[in-house]
């Protein structure tokens, strides 16, 4: 924070998780707190001529169910203050996390409330026409639900109260449960493969491929079919089952490609694992059973993993998103990426 205060005289402002407190007050359970953490954390933020942004919600953002503390903040400096009349910091509800997220809003005051957007991936939950009608109302009384139950948790700290707040977590994906593997795909998934489907998968890799450590590439194996076909199944079997695999099955060798003439450093090179075509095999056949459950697994609006989705497509969204974000608005604008 100091490097960056010595080079910017203009309104800034830092938020997030510091991994450290500001006072003794900020903590409660566990060890005392460190003094000359706090002391070198308190004489940065002076030194930066930062100050607290005000914030409301829970007193403590992070919690491991024995210790809570105050660890996520947010800090601006004077020029912020004057540029944005009204900034401020919700501590939200932590829900499933240690730390709580941090929602700032700065700017001016907004009038009227924002227009509503129908999303059409709503419309595939199968209890669309039955819940659509009362899910906000039902979100806002789920939220009220888990705000209460963890602050009776921090009042409280026992085992019933830690209950509570787990099943308050929980209540919100009720109707909206996460896909799952079902029992007959665990079956498929596990079951020994057959010899047709070991077969096919030999055949569809490259035979000019470079062999692995043990020195056997794709081409031997689909020339030698009628001689190695069976043993080979066999070992394929036994993983399946259990069985331990002789040492250096699964090795590999790491090749150094150079990517320019003349390659001196790591970053001049690209590096290329060399697999035993047995250990391909076993792979292959996992990721073909599991190309087939894939789509009903992996949420609609998620672009990858899935064939015919493509991951650029969320970067041409993204980009449309920062291009909106320069229209000329009474107050600023703000974008965060998690990646």
């Amino acid at each position: 924070m100091e490097s960056i205060h010595g080079i910017n005289e203009g309104p800034w402002m830092v938020v997030g998780d510091f991994n450290v407190i500001l006072n003794a007050q900020e903590r409660s359970g566990g060890a005392p707190p460190n003094l000359r953490n706090m002391e070198e954390f308190n004489d940065a933020i002076f030194n930066c001529g930062l100050a607290e942004v005000d914030f409301d919600g829970s007193a403590f953002t992070w919690t491991n169910g024995a210790l809570w503390q105050r660890l996520d903040r947010a800090l601006s400096n004077t020029a912020w203050s004057e540029l944005f009349s009204t900034t401020t910091a919700s501590h939200l509800m932590r829900g499933r996390s240690y730390h709580a997220p941090l929602l700032i809003k700065s700017g001016y005051p907004r009038h009227g409330s924002p227009a509503f957007h129908f999303l059409n991936v709503w419309k595939r939950h199968p209890n669309f026409l039955q819940v659509f009608g009362n899910i906000f109302q039902a979100v806002k009384e789920a939220e009220e639900v888990l705000r209460q139950s963890e602050k009776e948790f921090e009042e409280r700290r026992d085992a019933l109260a830690k209950g509570k707040l787990g099943e308050a977590r929980v209540a919100p994906l009720l109707d909206f449960p996460i896909p799952r593997i079902t029992h007959a795909d665990n079956v498929k998934l596990q079951c020994p493969p057959t010899l047709e489907e070991v077969k096919e998968v030999v055949f569809s890799l490259s035979p000019e491929s470079t062999p692995g450590p043990d020195g056997f590439g794709a081409g031997f194996y689909q020339t030698c079919w009628q001689i190695i076909g069976e043993d080979l199944v066999d070992a394929v079997q036994e993983f399946f089952q259990g069985v331990q695999q002789p040492r250096g099955f699964s090795s590999a060798a790491i090749v150094l490609i150079p990517k320019v003439q003349g390659a001196a450093q790591w970053k001049d090179y690209r590096l290329i694992s060399l697999c035993n075509v047995s250990s391909k095999v076993i792979s292959k056949i996992l990721a073909n059973r599991l190309r087939a459950m894939l789509p009903r697994l992996i949420s609609p609006w998620q672009t990858g993993f899935v064939p015919g989705r493509a991951i650029t497509e969320n970067i041409l969204l993204a980009q449309e998103l920062a291009l909106d974000l320069d229209r000329k608005l009474r107050h600023s604008n703000l974008m965060l990426n998690s990646t």
